[in-house]
């Protein structure tokens, strides 16, 4: 099964356009990782802002959470919240790539504010 493998990729490695498509991905690879790194730096420093700003708010026991009365608990987002690093990570992530961030955004203010 591995020769199969290798003799698969040999034979894509011999096909002229694929070869400058991996060259291409080689070269675009080096760009990617600091960008990557940059994003990982900016979402890190939000993260410990989340951490010191709402840090504990979001809490299955937060009455303004309630299932009854909040779409944030309705949806079960509980785990979206910056009680610790990495589920601030997780949080940015999903506001990053804008996946219900009305949502997460309305807990957080139901569990801050009025």
């Amino acid at each position: 099964m591995t020769f199969r493998v290798l003799r698969a990729a040999r034979l894509l490695l011999s096909v002229e356009r694929l070869q400058i498509i991996f060259q291409v991905l080689f070269n675009v690879v080096p760009m990617f990782l600091t960008l990557a790194s940059s994003l990982f730096v900016l979402m890190s420093v939000f993260s410990e802002l989340g951490l010191l700003f709402f840090g504990g708010k979001i809490r299955l026991s937060n009455p303004a959470l309630n299932a009854t009365v909040s779409v944030f608990g309705q949806a079960d987002y509980y785990a979206n919240n910056f009680n610790d690093f990495a589920s601030g990570l997780v949080t940015l992530f999903e506001l990053l790539v804008v996946n219900n961030w009305w949502m997460i955004m309305q807990g957080f203010v139901d569990a801050t504010s009025e």
